[in-house]
This record gives C-alpha cells, sequence and structure tokens, in this order.
C-alpha cells in the first residue's frame, strides 16, 4: 500500500491536472492554505491518486484532519456473500481472521446519513455506498474498494463524504482503511435508501440493487442484535438475511448475494468524543 505525498506536493499535483480550474492553471507551485490543500487532498483520494491509512499519514495531515470536526446518525446495512451467520464477523477465531464461507468476501456497505456536518458543511439526507471484495481472510487486507456517493452532494459535501468514508478523518472507518490494497475509484451516482419497517433496501441504478430482513426469531421484537464489536456499528449490529435478487455489478465483477449474510443497524459516528 502507498504511502501519502506530502500534502503540498499532492496538490501540486492535482492542480497539475486541472483539478482546480483554469485560474490556477500555472507552471509555478501554488502555496495554498489549510482549508483548501485541505479539500484538495480529499478531492485527490476520490480521484483515485491515493489511499490514505490513517496510521500513514504525514504529520501535518493528521493536525489538518483533526481540525475538521465532524459527526453524523443514521442508518446502514450490509449484505456479502457469506453463509448465515458470516464467520468473517462469528467464529471461534479472532474477528475478520476466519476464512469467507465461499472463500473470498464479497460485500456492499450502504448508508444513510440522517444528519451530520462536517467542519461546517451539513450532510443531513445523503447516502454513500462502498463495494468491497476481499480475496481471502478480510484481516489479510488487500482489498478492493469501490465507492458511490449521492450526486445530489455538492462539491463540498463530496469532499466531507470522501474524508469520512476513506477513514482520512478518523472515526469508524479508519480502522478499515489500512485493509485496502486496491481504490477502484469513486462514482458520483443516484443513491435511493429505505427503511420499510424491519426492512433495509438500496438501489444504484444499473449496479447495486439489495435489501436485507431480520434473520427469523423466536424473540417478540422481530429482531436479533449482537454487540460484536463491528467497526460500523460496535454495540447493536442486527442479523439479518439478503433478499432474493440482490445484486451488484461493476468494475468486472457480479455478485449475486441472495439469501446471504447480511446486517443492519443504527449508526452515530464522530471524529472527537
Amino acid at each position: 500500500m502507498a504511502f501519502p505525498l506530502p500534502l503540498q506536493q499532492l496538490a501540486d499535483q492535482v492542480i497539475a491536472l486541472g483539478d482546480v480550474g483554469a485560474k490556477r492553471a500555472t507552471s509555478q507551485p501554488v502555496r495554498l492554505g489549510v482549508r483548501e490543500r485541505r479539500g484538495i487532498c480529499y478531492r485527490a483520494m476520490l480521484n483515485g491518486l491515493r489511499t490514505i491509512p490513517t496510521n500513514g499519514l504525514h504529520q501535518e495531515e493528521r493536525e489538518m484532519a483533526a481540525q475538521a470536526q465532524w459527526q453524523l446518525s443514521g442508518d446502514y446495512f450490509e449484505n456479502c456473500n457469506c453463509s448465515v451467520v458470516c464467520p468473517c464477523l462469528v467464529s471461534k477465531n479472532a474477528p475478520l481472521t476466519s476464512r469467507p464461507s465461499e472463500g473470498v468476501c464479497d460485500v456492499a456497505f450502504i448508508f444513510h446519513i440522517e444528519s451530520g456536518s462536517f467542519d461546517g458543511t451539513a450532510l443531513d439526507g445523503l447516502n454513500v455506498a462502498l463495494a468491497v471484495d476481499a480475496p481471502g481472510p478480510m484481516a489479510d487486507g488487500n482489498w478492493s474498494v469501490a465507492a458511490y456517493i449521492d450526486q445530489r452532494a455538492n462539491d463540498k459535501e463530496t469532499e466531507a463524504l470522501g474524508a469520512i468514508f476513506t477513514g482520512a478523518a478518523g472515526g469508524p472507518m479508519a480502522q478499515l482503511a489500512p485493509l485496502i490494497g486496491k481504490n477502484l475509484g469513486v462514482k458520483k451516482i443516484p443513491i435511493t435508501y429505505r427503511i420499510d419497517g424491519k426492512k433495509r433496501s438500496a438501489e444504484i441504478p444499473n449496479i447495486l440493487h439489495m435489501a436485507v430482513d431480520p434473520l427469523p426469531t423466536a424473540h417478540p421484537s422481530g429482531e436479533m442484535w449482537a454487540n460484536i464489536g463491528h467497526p460500523v456499528s460496535p454495540d447493536k449490529l442486527a442479523l439479518a438475511v439478503g433478499a432474493s435478487g440482490n445484486i451488484f455489478t461493476d468494475h468486472g465483477m457480479r455478485w449475486d448475494n441472495s439469501g446471504k449474510n447480511g446486517h443492519y443497524a443504527p449508526i452515530h459516528w464522530s471524529n472527537h468524543s
């Protein structure tokens, strides 16, 4: 996994690629303010120039990420290709060290932000999805990850979501960032997220169609909840199963996770106490 370039050097690369517009086009390095360089850094990540493990950030970048206070609340669900219950999370071995039931793990995470803000930028109502292909036990890393950001997000919102969901700005996703070996890039695209009773579903046109329902249970609530330490929701995670027709197709991959393991949970994230 490549370690990051110094932030100013990265900003100069993005400027050379024309990512900050014609007014910045110059053969001389452009010196930027902290907020502007942070924005360019996040856009560069979204463009696939690098994947950032937070434990590999330069001191300047760590300080800048810490300055961007953020929080969000909402809902999420996931559906992988493992049999119920996924051995990656629940087995006699340490979490993420067991071999997936199909040998590889193909999992989609879909997020809905009910309310949130990042450094003063509101994130209310936006959706994000991540598609992950892990070639073996998840703790071994070398994940390939594709990101999908709600097309309704403006530039600042897109930068904020990129910072949060790459783990660059801290928070839960920072725990998973070191496992990523290949960044498949990001797409701005319509993402629909629905909650219908205990059912969660999401749609990305021509790419993803997924839904999960709670596993059958004798409990009167109709749901089974566990506190297994999942990074997305450590203290409250519902056990679920993928609905029929759960399909993901993109980047040369095609998954059918119908009838396979699923989870859902409310989420409450922040990079500060």
